[in-house]
């Protein structure tokens, strides 16, 4: 009698641990998808780290997981891109805008530049520059921007960032003392470079039938009636 009764206990423990097993997996499929529901929320956040002698910008986001399939079905990935690229699988995927903004509060005229005052016949003065001049000539290591009027009176400009990298890693960030989160993290040295917006996209493995809770579940049921069979049997 007594056998019996430790057989039906240990028969209902292996049920339970399946299934306490399928729950959790559950359990995390839907904190992944609260997870991910806060990302998508969630802003760029800028600050500056010092690396060296060097101050760089450092653009933050967190990450959003899913499978290749969720991502092309939310639009995060476009499946004709992925075939003529001859991509199967893709492991990471960032979307990034960015903007160029530059303020000078002040810029003193070229030394080429030549002011020519006009009085007219009522007296009245005005000021007036001749061409052709350059009115901007700015150089630094991150910009170079250079602005006038030819002869002809034809306005121009001449723009070029000589250095615009970014660092992009994506990983994840410790978030407390037991919690982690995806990020994507931009890294420039480029002061005038500024993330607009960004998609940061992990995608994950697609789960297998094996690994679904109600698997686990029957694999435990299945399992305990066959030890209980094998235990009664004796």
């Amino acid at each position: 009698m007594m056998k019996r009764i430790y057989s039906i206990i240990g028969v209902i423990i292996i049920v339970m641990l399946s299934f306490i097993a399928g729950r959790c997996s559950t359990n995390k499929q839907q904190q992944q998808l609260v997870d991910n529901l806060e990302a998508s929320r969630d802003s760029i956040r800028h600050y500056a780290i010092r690396v060296g002698e060097l101050t760089r910008l450092v653009q933050e986001k967190d990450a959003v997981v899913l499978s290749q399939k969720q991502a092309l079905d939310a639009g995060l990935l476009e499946l004709k891109q992925l075939r003529v690229l001859h991509m199967k699988a893709v492991a990471t995927n960032v979307s990034l805008q960015a903007e160029i903004k530059i303020l000078r509060d002040s810029l003193k005229a070229l030394p080429q530049t030549v002011f020519i005052t006009v009085k007219d016949t009522t007296g009245v003065t005005a000021d007036y520059v001749r061409i052709p001049f350059t009115l901007l000539d700015v150089t630094d290591p991150y910009i170079k921007l250079r602005a006038g009027m030819t002869v002809d009176r034809i306005a121009w400009f001449d723009l070029s960032m000589p250095v615009n990298k970014f660092d992009i890693t994506v990983g994840w960030k410790r978030d407390g003392l037991f919690k982690t989160k995806p990020v994507g993290v931009v890294v420039t040295d480029n002061p005038y470079l500024k993330a607009t917006k960004a998609e940061v996209t992990i995608i994950k493995s697609q789960q297998q039938w094996y690994q679904r809770w109600w698997v686990h579940t029957l694999g435990g049921a299945l399992l305990g009636v066959g030890l209980y069979q094998v235990l009664d049997s004796n």
